[in-house]
């Protein structure tokens, strides 16, 4: 089923449960034992509250649904555990894909997960490739994901393919989210899905924006006014294979476009985000004085932006299409800081009086901005060092979700492959593993969630702490 921003997704779904042999993949391994505590309940009253408040808005034309997952089906009630598992499958037929993606997460796991992340190339039919995955799995089992670039599993990054992680939720209970605007609304669509998962205040939040319609940066916005800046959310915008045309967003058996969508996860856990960069400052810093709107830098010291930028570039200004991505901008946002705290925009393109820049994300007048260069051993360096220095703090890592930028694909050619056997040098052999190369990564920024370019971002899940613990 595809829908672009009508109507409220429909839950009911029915679909054979028994495995059935497939030759089409590529596995992960699987979790261990999650020590921990009963999840937390819903509060009905505050959902009810907070919906009502939604509906009697001036956003009556907000379209939000929300599915609540309790604590997973039965068979996670005999042990506390977190169990997961990851597989990539290709092919020509997306029903086949579906059910042998299906097939390969029940051998894996040795039941149906709770939960699936899903992460499908444009070139194959999504709503069929869902459909055939619940020819195999439970009708309980809910999904969530998006449309990608390139798709990374347990054991490589990969292109073309349908990748899926599927979680058995053990002690962790969950809730699905979904909101879009006709008016596309960044930041309402924000404050929609917040609205639905504050009922049960969450300690982690997944989230995957249409990012051709949308914008994630008030999005994030929205989201943090209704939960708290305090909440750890991490994710990706959706990508659509550099077409930058459509892309989509899967609930269940439904298949959206122009929505953000959002698992919310509630119980014991550790959580470690990873942000990489690895890009190196060239020349002074500039402050940008002029800013026509909050994707487009006019000035920098006073001066044209294009003019200041293809400086610094020499002959690879005469490209912007192409510098941009290789030749990004670090932006400074937060006075007090140095040059390791910077975040990445790359630059799509001069704007059409020839003055100014175009940038993938949001900037404002005041922000300090640093002109920035690939040495692609550099990124590569910075993203097994991070890496490393996250898995310190993660005694028992359950699994890794890994949000990488499209743009740092294009960077490293045919070497992004060699980013992701870095890091699977450094993660444990086996660790389940899965995301997908995005139009945006979405993650932490001095402590507060950010839209981010160009960075290779990760969150390991552990074990639960034994005493206090900084989430993310």
């Amino acid at each position: 089923m595809h829908d672009d921003d009508e109507g409220a997704v429909g839950v009911d779904t029915n679909g054979d449960a028994q495995p059935k042999p497939g030759d089409r993949s590529t596995s992960g391994g699987a979790g261990a034992r999650y020590p921990g505590h009963p999840s937390r309940g819903s509060s009905a009253r505050l959902h009810a509250q907070l919906r009502a408040v939604l509906q009697a808005s001036a956003r009556e034309s907000l379209i939000v649904s929300v599915f609540d997952l309790l604590r997973g089906h039965s068979a996670c009630t005999l042990a506390v555990v977190l169990h997961a598992a990851s597989v990539s499958c290709f092919g020509e037929d997306s029903k086949l894909v579906g059910r042998d993606l299906g097939t390969e997460l029940l051998d894996a796991l040795g039941r149906a997960p709770d939960v699936v992340l899903l992460f499908c190339a444009v070139r194959y039919d999504a709503a069929e490739v869902i459909a055939g995955l619940y020819q195999r799995l439970a009708p309980e089992t809910r999904v969530v994901g998006c449309s990608s670039c390139a798709e990374i599993n347990s054991a490589e990054a990969v292109a073309g393919s349908v990748t899926a992680m599927g979680i058995c939720l053990g002690d962790l209970s969950a809730t699905i989210a979904r909101a879009s605007d006709p008016g596309n609304d960044s930041h309402a669509v924000g404050r929609a899905l917040g609205a639905e998962l504050a009922g049960a205040p969450p300690d982690l939040v997944l989230l995957f924006v249409d990012g051709t319609v949308l914008n994630s940066t008030p999005v994030l916005l929205g989201l943090h006014e209704v939960l708290g800046e305090a909440v750890p959310i991490a994710g990706g915008v959706a990508a659509d294979d550099l077409s930058f045309v459509r892309t989509e967003q899967y609930v269940d058996r439904s298949v959206y476009s122009g929505s953000a969508v959002a698992l919310a996860l509630r119980g014991p856990m550790t959580l470690r985000s990873v942000v990489a960069g690895g890009w190196e400052p060239i020349g002074r810093s500039r402050v940008i004085t002029r800013a026509a709107d909050s994707k487009t830098i006019s000035e920098l010291d006073g001066g044209s932006a294009l003019e200041v930028y293809r400086h610094y570039l020499g002959t690879h200004g005469r490209d912007l299409n192409n510098a941009g991505l290789e030749f990004p901008l670090g932006i400074i946002a937060t006075s007090g800081v140095d040059d390791r705290e910077l975040f990445i925009r790359a630059v799509q393109g001069a704007t059409e009086d020839g003055l100014g820049i175009r940038v993938s994300g949001d900037i404002k007048e005041g922000d300090q901005v640093r002109m920035m260069r690939a040495v692609r051993e550099d990124l590569v360096q910075a993203t097994r060092e991070c890496l490393s220095a996250a898995l310190e703090q993660v005694e028992d890592p359950r699994l890794a979700l890994v949000f990488n930028c499209a743009g740092r694909k294009v960077v490293l050619g045919n070497g992004y492959k060699e980013e992701l056997r870095a890091a699977f040098e450094v993660l444990p052999q086996g660790l389940p593993t899965a995301g997908f190369y995005t139009y945006g990564e979405l993650a932490p920024h001095l402590g507060t969630t950010i839209h981010h370019d160009e960075t290779f971002t990760a969150l390991l899940i552990g074990a639960a702490p034994t005493g206090d613990d900084d989430a993310l």
